[in-house]
Parts: C-alpha cells; sequence; structure tokens
C-alpha cells in the first residue's frame, strides 16, 4: 500500500522554519511586479477631486492568523464623507464640501501575494484588480471595490 503525503499548514512551516515553497502552488507564490500595479493614484467615481493614492512596501509579509502571505499597502487621501458612514454615498471633493466635511486619511491594506486583491480588513475596502479589457466593462484598470464602486488609476 502507498502512503498518502501529509504537508504540514504554511502557518506551521513558518513557525518550525521549515522552507515553505514546496507548500504553495505557483499561483499562491509572491508577486511584487502584480502588487506594485496598485501603487498610483486614482480618480474615484463616487467622489471626484479627493485624492486617493496607494504605496506598498515590496517585502513580503506572513500573517500567523491566515497563514498567507500578503504585501503591505498605505491608502491615503482626502474625504468629504465622515469616518464610520458606509454604503454608495455620492460626495466630491469641491471646495465647498472640503470646508464644511473635508478630511485627510491614512489606513493599512493587506494587497494578496498574488497581487490581484486587496483588504483594508473593514469590510469596506474589499476590491479586486481590474485590468484593461476585462469584460463585460469598458476599457479601465485599476481597482474594482465589492460595494460596486470603483478607483480609476491614473
Amino acid at each position: 500500500t502507498g502512503s498518502a503525503a501529509c504537508l504540514p499548514s504554511p502557518a506551521f512551516a513558518a513557525r518550525a522554519g521549515i522552507e515553505s515553497s514546496s507548500y504553495y502552488s505557483e499561483a499562491a507564490k509572491p508577486s511584487v511586479k502584480n502588487a506594485k500595479r496598485f501603487v498610483g493614484t486614482y480618480d474615484d467615481k463616487l467622489h471626484p477631486s479627493c485624492e486617493r493614492r496607494i504605496s506598498i512596501e515590496e517585502q513580503v509579509q506572513f500573517s500567523e492568523v491566515t497563514g498567507r502571505k500578503y504585501f503591505s499597502a498605505l491608502f491615503s487621501g482626502t474625504d468629504v464623507v465622515p469616518a464610520g458612514l458606509d454604503g454608495l454615498i455620492f460626495a466630491p471633493c469641491d471646495e465647498a464640501s472640503m470646508k464644511k466635511t473635508g478630511r485627510e486619511y491614512t489606513f493599512n491594506a493587506k494587497i494578496a501575494a498574488d497581487g490581484e486583491s486587496v483588504d483594508a480588513g473593514d469590510n469596506i475596502h474589499v476590491g479586486r484588480w481590474h485590468p484593461a479589457g476585462l469584460p463585460p466593462s469598458d476599457d479601465w484598470i485599476g481597482i474594482k471595490w465589492k460595494d460596486g464602486n470603483r478607483w480609476v488609476k491614473n
């Protein structure tokens, strides 16, 4: 009789100091090239004229909780929607709105190791990279958020 291979979980492998590359499929290997697609400035269709910036740390991180690798991202910009409000709210960063409720923000997020998705852990900023020519949409590049909003890369 043959024996089935029993591989340790990625979290166990990391704690044990075992080389983890043999435990991940090729698709799960970190891709800094894909993650770097998120770096830059964006236009937000729900918040015209609001600043949207993303930067990343190029060194891959590992979550002991999820057992997954990721890249750390920093989001920053301006907004006129008070913190804590969610849902699809159209709120441009025009001069009057910025004077009344304008604010600057920063928050951290995780870009998946494959560079395809982003999650800030707030259940709002959860999205996927949208390459040009992806049907059934028009020709744009950026982030498609789970709530239907999109940030178009400049």
